[in-house]
């Protein structure tokens, strides 16, 4: 065509095309119509069977071309139930064994049967010699595949004629044995015929076939091994060597050659070339086991690098898997839960974890979930492979801390406490009490955990409901969500509760405190009476701290709130008590002022001119002092 541009001329590029592996139903396909060719029984079924042991991810890449999948198929054609070759060099060596066992069948449509009539007619001794083509032809093969590869241009059949065992007989016409041996040819399964000539049916065959034929003789073997290692065998193969297909048969076919050890064994001290072994590993080719524990070593060591990235390791990783290491999994493990690693390398990692069934991965997991630098789409993610995993208490403490995040909503805690409840359906309740007592557990955590209690009806959940809402650490919001369970939960009992949490005087003054204003709130009477004890206790106690003196200000406050008439003398004693922070005393006056007590004025000018506060303080009450009063909602 002249409109497009012709290969060698200035326009032309050429297009890389990338051939896509099968999806499994064109896989399912492609099988069904060679089991029905090979005439397999049933063969729908054989086919399923076929696409479901090749459509795993690790075998994908044996069928990503048709050759492959074509030899596999006829491979499983003829002995369905032991397993396949998972390896492309074992394919390979499998599929040309199972060719040259065809070239001995008896029966009367085999090749043996077929050359055996047409000799017939030129007597006993050119049958004899044309019954021995079928064994030679996979050899034959390899001397034409050498030939070629050198670059030599004779034809398949002359070539062939050249390294047949027995010369042609005497009494055999040169055309009838040369027509013989094309016939052969033919039928061997390793050629088609082309242009009038047979070809290889595959390039790669051709490559296998000659590098298994340069392997018999050791001097030449070493002399194309120097071609890929160098001279003194110390140079790794580019990268172009590396991925070629003859250089992998070479290898493969001259595996126990000492010389080709000695090359993969130098090649190792580098990461390159461990990942070269690793890779011919994979192919199926059985490298010397102490130049694969040295690759693993190098690989293993490389990992640790500063400089290693997210999607090194894991190919570091792959690699090591590829030769049998377990360090593998060690190298996946330390990159999910790294944070300096991407989002995505961590989530992948622990994905590949999974795939391997490594104890290790809910901690994996874990760990993404509870970093609040991970985006929230992959916290999530992570957390459902969590609760999509095995169903485990040893975790539970940490999900509950990663859930109490805002960042997760209220179903997946539920989902949490769900998985907790079926692992430990008959000690749920003791479980979570241990949860509650510990202190691995957050605020925000441990009031999920009481808040379940209270749910599934825990005879000990109100205690635990309030000397949660006690503790300083938690916020108003928190506070008020708590005691409203409290309430909700058992109303008859929720102010003799709070009463006698109140009045406990082993509790701690927040404890107490927080108690008798959830009681005052409720408009219980005693509330007040209980406060100002509480606010006595506290002022006559020698060891009041600082948390003590700002629970005292609390007490004032929530007499001041609800109107009580002691509340002012409180909180005048409060503000002239020189033990006090200066904070405290001035929070003091202040509540005083906004309450509108009388005496607020004077207690601000004492503050003013007391000398045991520093100039701040003193300059702040004097400006409070002019400043109007709050309205009382204020305090509220």
């Amino acid at each position: 065509m002249p409109e497009l541009a012709r290969p060698g001329s200035p326009r032309w590029q050429a297009e890389p095309f990338d051939l896509l592996p099968f999806d499994a139903l064109q896989l399912r396909q492609f099988a069904g119509r060679w089991m029905t060719a090979l005439g397999v029984p049933d063969a729908e079924s054989a086919a399923e069977r076929f696409a479901v042991q090749f459509g795993e991810r690790h075998r994908e890449a044996l069928v990503r071309v048709p050759l492959m999948a074509t030899m596999l198929c006829q491979l499983y054609a003829d002995q369905p139930k032991p397993p396949l070759p998972t390896a492309r060099h074992e394919v390979y060596r499998a599929f040309v064994s199972l060719l040259e066992s065809r070239q001995y069948s008896d029966a009367v449509t085999g090749i043996v049967a077929q050359v055996r009539r047409a000799a017939a007619k030129y007597g006993s001794d050119a049958v004899t010699a044309a019954e021995t083509l079928p064994a030679q032809v996979v050899d034959l093969a390899g001397h034409v595949a050498l030939a070629w590869l050198a670059g030599e241009p004779s034809p398949a059949v002359d070539l062939a004629i050249a390294q047949t065992n027995e010369p042609r007989p005497h009494g055999l016409p040169a055309e009838a044995w040369r027509d013989i041996l094309a016939e052969t040819l033919r039928r061997s399964g390793l050629f088609t015929e082309r242009g009038g000539d047979f070809v290889f049916i595959h390039q790669t065959l051709l490559e296998f076939l000659a590098a298994r034929q340069i392997a018999r003789d050791g001097r030449r073997a070493d002399a194309e091994l120097r071609l890929v290692f160098g001279r003194w065998g110390r140079q790794l193969p580019p990268e172009w060597r590396q991925n070629d297909s003859f250089t992998r048969f070479l290898i493969a076919a001259a595996v126990d050659r000492p010389f080709l050890t000695a090359c993969l064994w130098r090649c190792t001290d580098r990461w390159e070339g461990a990942r070269f072994v690793a890779a011919l590993v994979q192919d199926g080719i059985d490298v010397e086991p102490k130049v694969a524990r040295r690759a693993a070593d190098t690989l293993a060591r490389t990992s640790g690098r500063p400089e290693c990235t997210g999607y090194f390791r894991r190919e570091l990783a792959g690699h090591l898997r590829v030769l049998g290491d377990d360090r593998d999994t060690d190298i996946l493990l330390t990159l999910a839960t790294d944070p300096r690693a991407s989002d995505t390398d961590r989530v992948l990692a622990a994905h590949a974890l999974s795939a391997l069934r490594d104890p290790r991965t809910p901690h994996a997991y874990l760990s993404i979930a509870a970093d609040v630098d991970v985006g929230p789409l992959d916290r999530a993610g992570a957390m459902r492979a969590l609760l999509d995993g095995p169903t485990d208490t040893s975790l539970g403490r940490g999900l509950l801390n990663v859930v109490a995040d805002p960042a997760f909503h209220e179903g997946i805690r539920r989902e949490v406490l769900n998985v907790l409840r079926s692992a430990e359906p008959a000690g749920y309740t003791a479980l979570l009490h241990t949860y509650v007592q510990g202190t691995a557990l957050g605020v925000d955590a441990r009031a999920i955990v009481v808040q379940e209690l209270a749910r599934v009806g825990d005879p000990r959940a109100p205690e635990l409901l309030l000397a949660l809402a006690s503790e300083p650490a938690v916020d108003r919001a928190l506070r008020y969500e708590l005691m409203r369970a409290l309430r909700s939960l058992d109303p008859a009992r929720h102010g003799e509760l709070l009463v006698a949490h109140g009045a406990n005087g082993k509790l701690p003054y927040g404890t107490r405190l927080t108690a008798l204003g959830e009681l005052a709130d409720t408009g219980d009477r005693r509330a007040a009476d209980l406060l100002v004890a509480l606010a006595e206790e506290m002022d006559a106690d020698p060891k009041a701290d600082a948390r003590t003196h700002t629970a005292r200000l609390r007490v004032v406050r929530h007499l001041v709130r609800h109107g009580d008439s002691r509340a002012e003398a409180l909180c005048a004693s409060l503000a002239a008590d020189v033990s006090a922070g200066a904070s405290v005393r001035l929070d003091a006056a202040d509540t005083m002022r906004a309450a509108r007590f009388p005496i607020a004025a004077d207690v601000f000018a004492s503050l003013a001119a007391d000398p045991l506060l520093d100039a701040h303080a003193r300059v702040t009450a004097a400006r409070m002092l002019r400043r109007p009063s709050r309205k009382p909602e204020a305090l509220a």
